[in-house]
């Protein structure tokens, strides 16, 4: 598929053959997310053709309509997307159904770089799992197209901390712990599953050494 364009002057037009609109000309100088980070196998999120999300209740991670929260932040900052993670769409995507519809997941292949045309600094190359491989924005003219939706993909694993669901020790991946119940802490795939009360606020934990 041919790349997004990145242009660098005039107005925005609604003139791409896939009826995207261009990006707005003006570079911001310069956080998962746009969204791009490889997720290694092909395999959509969950069965069915919806974001992952937890259903209901409030989510300090999401920082939106708590009966629609987002499975992470706004943006991974920037510096941090890496090749391998998993992303799925976010709050500054305007591309239409390249993903394969809201939902669905892709994997970072590739990092933009300075003097690049086609990828360039503050954006990355996402392999989705319909089979659509293009450049989306991480921060690129200060937009973000994408959100983090897993980084067990490249190691980062919490080895003293046990999901309080599955009981898997040393979660692999984000961490969400409990913001109500005493040491309480799940893995993604429990959080997501909705594995404990919906009405109580999440911590993420990124990394290990992470602040929430």
């Amino acid at each position: 598929m041919a790349p997004n364009r990145w242009p660098t002057q005039g107005p925005v037009h609604p003139t791409s053959p896939r009826g995207r609109e261009d990006i707005t000309p003006d570079l911001v100088p310069e956080s998962l997310v746009p969204p791009v980070v490889p997720s290694l196998p092909s395999a959509r999120a969950r069965p069915a053709l919806h974001r992952p999300r937890r259903r209901s209740g409030n989510n300090s991670s999401s920082g939106g309509d708590p009966t629609r929260p987002w499975p992470l932040g706004p943006a991974v900052p920037r510096g941090s997307m890496e090749v391998g993670m998993r992303v799925v769409r976010g709050l500054d995507w305007k591309w239409g159904n390249q993903d394969d519809g809201d939902g669905h997941v892709g994997t970072v292949v590739e990092i933009g770089r300075q003097g690049s045309t086609t990828t360039p600094d503050k954006t990355v190359v996402v392999q989705w799992d319909s089979g659509t491989r293009t450049n989306y924005r991480t921060g690129y003219q200060g937009s973000y197209d994408l959100l983090l939706y897993d980084n067990a993909q490249i190691g980062v694993r919490h080895s003293n901390i046990i999901c309080d669901s599955c009981k898997k020790h040393g979660i692999m991946g984000m961490r969400w712990k409990c913001k109500v119940c005493f040491d309480y802490d799940l893995c993604t795939q429990c959080y997501m599953n909705n594995k404990h009360d919906l009405g109580h606020a999440f911590e993420r934990y990124e990394t290990a050494h992470s602040q929430p």
